[in-house]
């Protein structure tokens, strides 16, 4: 049941419920690069602790780093899967597959929203 498996979480930037729908690790192929990213921004000295976040676009949403993680520290045990974000009046609510509660740091409304227009694509440089 989802309603059994709420968490809330409060920032400066937004407030907003993270609801899981699933605690398994997220499986994307794409999470060891993700997890070399974070090395690279902590050996450069670019992070520190559990500053910032990371993340990428997936098939049902975006995978972001967990809540408090040193970005040095990301498995598919300490990232989350957001999947769906609903505005509310009084509290967002943040829909998650993992272990973890998505990061904080940064999280906001146009940041979601980002990721969930369809349309809108990025790509690396090269």
């Amino acid at each position: 049941m989802i309603g059994k498996d709420i968490m809330s979480t409060e920032n400066s930037a937004l407030v907003f419920n993270t609801v899981f729908l699933s605690r398994k690790p997220p499986t994307d192929t794409k999470i060891p690069e993700l997890a070399s990213w974070g090395k690279k921004l902590m050996q450069r000295g670019s992070v520190k602790n559990t500053e910032g976040n990371l993340s990428f676009r997936t098939r049902l949403g975006f995978i972001i780093s967990g809540a408090n993680v040193p970005l040095d520290a990301l498995t598919p045990e300490t990232v989350a899967e957001v999947t769906g974000v609903v505005y509310g009046l009084n509290k967002t609510s943040v829909y998650v597959k993992g272990m973890a509660a998505p990061s904080t740091k940064q999280f906001s409304i146009p940041k979601s929203m980002i990721y969930f227009q369809k349309s809108t694509r990025f790509s690396t440089p090269r």
